[in-house]
This record gives structure tokens, sequence and C-alpha cells, in this order.
């Protein structure tokens, strides 16, 4: 799964952005420990952070992968101080799972979108203003020969 995704983010020709970036990294913390086994629901509490923060600043359609992770680990968490299984496992499992495909629908309409203007770009210009103050290395000074 993880070389299909480098190809086709290879394939599409252009680098992500700060804000894709991110996104991809909330996706695949929710993604890969349904993938592994014996994963425990500590190994989500990156996931539910970064999509917190995808949700809040790049992505409100993320939102819903949100509600889904944090539903999920609300279940186990209650079943835990209980000490009673209040919610089925199986429950929690498929609220994680369709939180973890609803992250990766919504970065995929994301990437597939064009490019937009970057929120956290990741070079940084000059302005066009200040460009001609500066000469460039190696340059002769104005008025000077």
């Amino acid at each position: 799964m993880a070389v299909g995704f480098g190809l086709w983010l290879l394939r599409r020709r252009r680098g992500l952005s700060g804000a894709e970036v991110l996104l991809v990294a909330a996706t695949a913390t929710l993604v890969v420990p349904l993938l592994l086994t014996e994963m425990h629901e500590r190994y989500f509490y990156l996931a539910q952070v970064l999509a917190v923060a995808a949700a809040a600043a790049v992505e409100g359609r993320f939102v819903a992968a949100v509600l889904l992770m944090q539903l999920a680990s609300t279940s186990t968490d209650l079943s835990y101080l209980a000490d009673d299984q209040l919610v089925k496992l199986r429950l929690g499992s498929m609220l994680a799972l369709a939180a973890a495909i609803t992250a990766a629908m919504v970065l995929v309409q994301q990437l597939r979108r064009a490019p937009a203007v970057d929120p956290w770009p990741t070079t940084r210009r000059p302005p066009e203003s200040l460009a001609h103050r500066a000469p460039a290395p190696g340059a002769p000074a104005a008025g000077g020969r």
C-alpha cells in the first residue's frame, strides 16, 4: 500500500505542500495501526492529535474522521475505566476502520485537486519589492565602476 501511494505521488509530478504533508501524516497514523497485528488503542494517540490538527488547520471534511476516531477511542476507554466491556470491541474497531477509510478518501480527494496556494509554504522567497534592493553576489555596486 505504501509503495503504491509513493508511486502515485511520483506520478503526480509535484511535491506535497505543508498542508498536504499534515493530511498524509494524519491519514497514515490512522491507517497503519489497523493494518498491523496486535495493535493496542494507544497506537492511535498520535493519529487523534494529527487528525484534529488536520481538521482544524487544513481540511474541514476531516472532521468526520476525527469524530469517528474519538468515538472508537472513547468506547475502549470507557470499557477500561468501568472494568467491564460496556461497548463491544468489534464496534470500536469498526469505528476506527470507518475513520481510516474516511481519512483516506479525504486525502485522495485533496491530493487530486489542482495545486492551490499553500498556507504553509516550504520555501521562502523575498517579496518582489525587496528583490531589486539587494545586489546579487559578485555584482558591481550601483553607481560604481
